[in-house]
């Protein structure tokens, strides 16, 4: 594997070694700030030569089994979600995976994006945001005042610590070959998570705040997203449109092959660990759109028996009960109507 970014000097290294400046340690405590001063002395060619050796090492999968166990370790700690008080486990590796990791997503980048098309903008896609916010807002804009759609936003459930370990390892083999022989490494053990005094091993799912944790999660989805698809044309629907940014989805169309589409995911997400989070999603209705839809029919019983459906939403609505009002938002940009979107910004 030619690491690109590790064959430069480093202070050129920019795609392999350049850190964010106050980066987390990992459970060894070592820093990007430590490596940076070191590759600032008169060693720094020589150990950024054996760190390359090292990297290349672990991306084929050819560094010993009884070390991966201390290379995917991680301190994990909680983050604050934006916008909500709600909480997400985030994981700092050790400075070696994390450089191998960010040197695999630079490597695999186009054949990533072969594999998993347009319509999983983020990963390897540029300006995946700004897509899936136009996309969104061009389909809002085209349907408003149409009868019968809807557009819907998926979210999924603890996303990057449900996934079934062995499933999405077998969906790397399978479609994205190059990085299998590294997360092999780092998921084929149950490496440690470090939470203040407590040690936990990782059983199950990914680590966010992993470099390749999103790219992961999406070919481990893809699957899913297919069989959906094939469920919709069975049919004799088809969506206008889908897209899925990591774990946030986005599928529109007419209310039936929408409907067709999450009743599918539903199904068959959960086998391979990908939960919808009801209670997270939204049904929107383009404005001056009639209602068109009970979100009841969205309705899904979760694990611990609860039922839980959709929020029903359409822009300027105030006077409708179990209907918000609300602008309109993806990925962090207003979606909507003019009035809507300044009022948001």
């Amino acid at each position: 594997i030619a690491l690109a970014g590790l064959e430069h000097q480093p202070r050129e290294a920019g795609a392999g070694l350049d850190f964010p400046k106050g980066s987390a340690p990992g459970p060894s405590g070592i820093r990007a700030s430590h490596m940076d001063a070191v590759f600032a002395t008169s060693l720094g060619d020589s150990v950024t030569r054996l760190l390359a050796d090292v990297v290349n090492k672990l991306a084929r999968g050819n560094a010993p089994p009884a070390v991966a166990q201390f290379v995917a370790a991680v301190n994990l700690f909680a983050g604050s979600k934006p916008n909500s008080q709600d909480v997400r486990p985030l994981a700092a590796g050790e400075y070696v995976r994390r450089l191998t990791s960010r040197c695999m997503c630079t490597e695999v980048k186009d054949e990533a994006r072969r594999v998993l098309g347009p319509r999983h903008i983020g990963d390897a896609l540029a300006m995946g945001c700004e897509i899936g916010a136009l996309t969104s807002r061009a389909w809002v804009a085209r349907r408003a005042g149409s009868r019968g759609y809807i557009g819907l936003k998926m979210d999924f459930i603890n996303a990057y610590n449900e996934p079934d370990r062995a499933s999405f390892l077998a969906e790397l083999r399978r479609r994205l070959r190059m990085l299998s022989p590294w997360m092999e490494f780092c998921y084929g053990c149950a490496p440690h998570l470090y939470v203040g005094d407590d040690t936990i091993p990782s059983e199950q799912g990914t680590q966010q705040g992993e470099a390749c944790a999103g790219l992961e999660w999406t070919v481990g989805y893809q699957p899913v997203d297919e069989e959906a698809l094939r469920a919709v044309a069975a049919t004799g629907k088809e969506l206008d449109e889908s897209f899925y940014f990591k774990d946030d989805g986005w599928a529109a169309g007419l209310v039936e092959a929408v409907l067709a589409y999450w009743r599918a995911v539903a199904s068959l997400g959960p086998p391979r660990g990908y939960h919808l989070n009801p209670a997270k999603c939204e049904i929107l209705i383009p404005a001056g759109s009639p209602i068109c839809v009970d979100p009841r029919r969205f309705a899904l019983t979760l694990r611990d028996g609860t039922t839980a459906q959709p929020k029903l939403r359409c822009e300027g609505v105030t006077d409708q009960p179990g209907i918000d009002g609300s602008p309109f938002e993806m990925l962090g940009a207003p979606i909507g109507m003019p009035a809507s979107t300044r009022d948001l910004i």
